[in-house]
């Protein structure tokens, strides 16, 4: 939700996977990724419950700039308040005003439909971690159960084009 906050820039996610794991301190990977702030997170699921930890970090001085936990029943109408509360208390903790459009586009619900949600990010998870053509077809077979599950999910269908295309350049695609 962030992305969609135009005074805030965020790195991709291939440039800060390398950090998950790491023994680096905050201030040691803030330098290395040319930013200023850094926000960490946990997520565990626990049934059919969410549980996210999330942490604000002013690399210059290793203060907690703002951190939250939230615990929730698993369902999109919630999944998405957490993303805008955490989206609108990031930009209040570093001072940034929302327009009257970016408040519209951190409310607006994508989809009702959690299976597909969870396909499509099933799918992106596989996108990032993994680069074998079994995984690239997986992943591909997940968004085309996301766009089954719910055809009005734009963000589906913006990603699922690319993704057979790049399949097709780097092995065959047979649907």
């Amino acid at each position: 939700q962030l992305t969609k906050i135009t005074k805030i820039t965020t790195l991709a996610r291939a440039s800060v996977m390398p950090f998950r794991d790491s023994k680096q301190t905050a201030q040691e990977i803030a330098k290395i990724l040319g930013v200023y702030y850094i926000l960490n997170g946990t997520i565990e699921q626990d049934g059919n419950q969410l549980h996210i930890s999330v942490q604000l970090l002013d690399a210059s001085n290793k203060l907690d700039l703002w951190t939250n936990s939230y615990s929730f029943d698993l369902n999109t109408k919630n999944l998405f308040a957490v993303q805008s509360y955490i989206a609108m208390s990031v930009s209040a903790a570093l001072d940034v005003k929302l327009s009257h459009k970016e408040k519209a586009q951190l409310t607006h619900l994508p989809t009702h439909n959690m299976q597909a949600l969870e396909a499509y990010f099933h799918a992106l998870a596989i996108r990032a971690m993994e680069h074998t053509a079994q995984s690239h077809q997986k992943a591909i077979h997940l968004l085309e159960l996301a766009v089954q599950l719910d055809p009005k999910h734009a963000q589906t269908h913006a990603l699922i084009a690319p993704m057979i295309l790049g399949f097709s350049f780097n092995w065959s695609y047979h649907p």
